[in-house]
């Protein structure tokens, strides 16, 4: 393992990653020959995607494949929130980095921002997917808040020292990620104590789709591209594999200014999983079974899309036991006006 002393490079430099470390060199990219790591680097692409970004000054022991992510030139070194000083451990939790993204700065915790969303009708589901998104039907939904952030770190935690909330199930990353690892019922207890509660599905793609617009997307009807949501499609390679701070991506927002509807972390709702929408609640309430059924919904796409940008469409539906949490789940919280 080699150790390099990264204090002299004109940007940060704490490579954060998932995984287990991959035999290989700490590639830098940089105008200053004192910080570049190996001659083996002078053969890698550092302009190309899918690249590690640098978190902290200091040293850093790595041993990594890429080269310093896109994003990262501007970035200078000092004293990041979280920097020690001592050499990297290498974090192993499951999305817990954010490559390509400008470093936030010292992070302060944020309150949830709610944004009124005016009522409206809209036709929610889709016809060119399958039975989960059918049938396409009417829903009124009245006017509600919604959270503008997907629920953060430092808000989450803010609940556990006022001891509603219980623990994330694993460490997260910086204060103004979106929280992850926090199953359904962790995700409510936040809500609920938030002065909210989890949106309904309906309420969620209504809000994804701008209200009555019915787009296919929060930022409208065009395609997808690395600049409106954090996914790591194969086909596009936005490079992607790990959650990113909430709103980074602000061209992806919906009409109102709410972040991260498509892509970073799939999303909580309060509903109950169906196969299809026969039978579905046309006012914007949640559908809930009497008793509970046994697998809550979940919207949204995430960093790790699997079944490509298809996953980003706002009308997109999937579910999961409530008691599952992973790394690329959260929420977004609601509540009424």
């Amino acid at each position: 393992m080699t150790v390099v002393d990264f204090s002299s490079c004109p940007w940060t430099s704490k490579p954060l990653r998932i995984g287990q470390d991959q035999p290989g060199v700490v590639c830098v990219r940089t105008q200053t020959t004192s910080c570049q790591v190996s001659d083996q680097c002078a053969s890698k692409d550092c302009n190309g995607d899918n690249l590690w970004c640098f978190d902290n000054c200091g040293q850093a022991d790595h041993q990594d494949t890429d080269c310093l992510g896109k994003g990262c030139a501007n970035r200078q070194c000092g004293t990041d929130s979280g920097d020690t000083g001592q050499p990297d451990s290498g974090a192993t939790d499951e999305g817990l980095a954010d490559p390509g993204q400008p470093d936030p700065g010292p992070a302060q915790c944020v309150a949830i921002d709610w944004v009124a969303i005016p009522g409206g009708t809209f036709q929610m589901g889709a016809t060119d997917m399958g039975s989960e998104e059918q049938p396409v039907h009417e829903v009124t939904v009245p006017g509600f808040k919604i959270s503008r952030t997907e629920v953060t770190v430092c808000q989450y935690q803010s609940c556990v020292t006022a001891g509603t909330c219980t623990a994330a199930h694993s460490t997260q990353s910086g204060d103004n990620y979106p929280v992850v690892n926090v199953d359904w019922n962790q995700s409510k207890a936040f809500c609920v104590w938030a002065g909210g509660r989890l949106c309904s599905e309906a309420e969620w793609e209504y809000a994804a789709r701008n209200g009555s617009a019915g787009n296919l997307y929060p930022w409208g009807d065009s395609a997808p591209t690395c600049d409106d949501a954090v996914y790591s499609d194969l086909a596009v390679g936005c490079g992607y594999s790990v959650v990113a701070s909430a709103c980074s991506k602000p061209t992806g927002n919906d009409t109102w200014g709410v972040c991260d509807l498509a892509g970073n972390v799939e999303e909580w709702v309060e509903d109950d999983r169906h196969h299809s929408y026969t039978g579905a609640p046309t006012n914007g309430s949640a559908w809930v079974d009497s008793p509970r059924a046994s697998l809550r919904v979940v919207r949204s796409g995430s960093y790790g899309v699997a079944g490509g940008a298809g996953e980003l469409r706002a009308s997109y539906r999937n579910g999961a036991d409530p008691g599952y949490e992973y790394g690329n789940f959260g929420a977004h919280c609601c509540m009424f006006p």
